[in-house]
């Protein structure tokens, strides 16, 4: 599974860790070294990560890891992940945005909603049932601490995230 999102690639990571995402594609903070210590500009590194730029960001990472968009599945909620919809052959739009709801009823697209709402179509949509449950497993129940009282976290479809 592939997590677009316009958060912050370090600020993501542990979420996207947890839920066993196998890549990330998020925006990334410029660093600059001042002497011997790294500080953060304030500014992206590259485009932020929103509308056309998750499609641009998935059909590079697509290309790099032979993957067929056509057999893909993408779950957004706004209209900034319409690009990313669209260049997938399995389109979803969750909770979705009026602009994005309406695109969606249009476009034919499965229209799903946390949880309660897309109970019932558990079999055709497992793989959104399993994230949503992963997702609530996660916040709900704290990490278990490790030896040395850290959190632990477990390594490991297109997502799109609201943000930025």
């Amino acid at each position: 599974m592939v997590l677009v999102t316009g958060s912050i690639d370090f600020i993501i990571a542990p979420l996207a860790c947890a839920l066993g995402v196998d890549h990330v594609i998020a925006n990334t903070l410029e660093v600059e070294k001042d002497r011997s210590t790294l500080k953060f500009t304030g500014r992206l590194v590259g485009a932020p990560v929103a509308d056309e730029e998750k499609r641009t960001r998935i059909l590079a990472w697509a290309d790099d890891n032979d993957v067929d968009l056509q057999k893909s599945h993408a779950y957004g909620d706004s209209a900034a992940d319409l690009p990313m919809l669209e260049c997938v052959g399995n389109p979803h739009a969750v909770s979705p945005c009026d602009r994005l709801r309406a695109r969606a009823e249009k476009a034919g697209w499965p229209i799903l909603g946390w949880k309660e709402e897309y109970k019932a179509t558990r079999a055709s949509h497992k793989a959104m049932d399993e994230l949503t449950d992963k997702l609530t497993d996660k916040l709900t129940n704290s990490a278990k601490d490790d030896d040395n009282g850290a959190a632990t976290h477990s390594g490991q479809r297109f997502a799109g995230g609201g943000a930025a």
